[in-house]
C-alpha cells in the first residue's frame, strides 16, 4: 500500500523503500517452495529444513544490524525469511493462523469470537482461544523484546535464532516421533 500511495505521489525513492521488501518476501516463499519440493531427497523434513534456514538468515540479519548495515538491506533480507516462516506454520490446530504479526490474526479473532456469539458456537470459542493465545504471544513478545533492548541493545536480536532453534528441536522430535 505504502508503495503505491508512493509511486503514486511521485516519490520514487520512499517507493523503493517498500519496494525491495515485497520483491524479497516473495522471492522467500517462492525459496521454500524449493524447500518442500527437494526435500524428498533427505532424511530432514521440509518443516525443519526450513526453520534450520530461517535460523541462519535471521542470525544473519542481527549481524548485519549490529555492523550498521543500512535498514533497507536489513528489512529485505529479513523478509526472505518472514515469508518462509509464514508460509512453513500456517495452521494450528486445523485452523489458519499466521506465525507473523499481522491483521489475519485478528480477523480470524474477531470471526471466530463473533461466530462464537452468535450461534453459541463452542467450538467457535475455541478456535477464538486458540488464535487468542497467539496474539496473546505477539503482544508478550513484543513487551519482552522492549524491556531486553533497554538492557542489551541490540543484541536483543539474537534472541530470534536462538528462539528458531527451540523450534526447529520440537520439529525434529515432531518428525522423529512419527517414524
Amino acid at each position: 500500500m505504502q508503495f503505491g500511495i508512493n509511486v503514486a505521489s511521485g516519490h520514487w525513492h520512499q517507493a523503493s523503500l517498500f519496494f525491495w521488501p515485497v520483491i524479497a518476501f516473495l522471492f522467500g516463499a517462492m525459496l521454500n517452495q524449493l524447500i518442500k519440493k527437494y526435500s524428498f531427497r533427505t532424511q530432514m523434513q521440509w518443516e525443519a529444513r526450513s526453520v534450520l534456514i530461517e535460523m541462519f538468515g535471521v542470525l544473519l540479519v542481527a549481524i548485519l544490524e549490529m555492523t550498521h548495515v543500512p535498514t533497507e538491506l536489513v528489512l529485505s533480507i529479513l523478509a526472505i525469511f518472514m515469508a518462509m516462516q509464514a508460509d512453513t506454520f500456517g495452521r494450528l490446530r486445523g485452523m489458519p493462523y499466521a506465525t507473523v504479526l499481522s491483521t489475519g490474526n485478528l480477523k480470524t479473532f474477531g470471526a471466530t469470537l463473533g461466530s462464537g456469539l452468535l450461534n453459541h458456537d463452542k467450538t467457535q470459542f475455541v478456535k477464538t482461544r486458540n488464535v487468542g493465545l497467539v496474539i496473546a504471544a505477539f503482544l508478550i513478545a513484543a513487551i519482552v523484546a522492549h524491556y531486553l533492548g533497554l538492557i542489551i541493545g541490540a543484541w536483543t536480536m539474537f534472541g530470534a535464532p536462538i528462539m528458531l532453534l527451540f523450534v526447529w528441536f520440537f520439529v525434529r522430535q515432531d518428525e522423529l516421533g512419527t517414524k
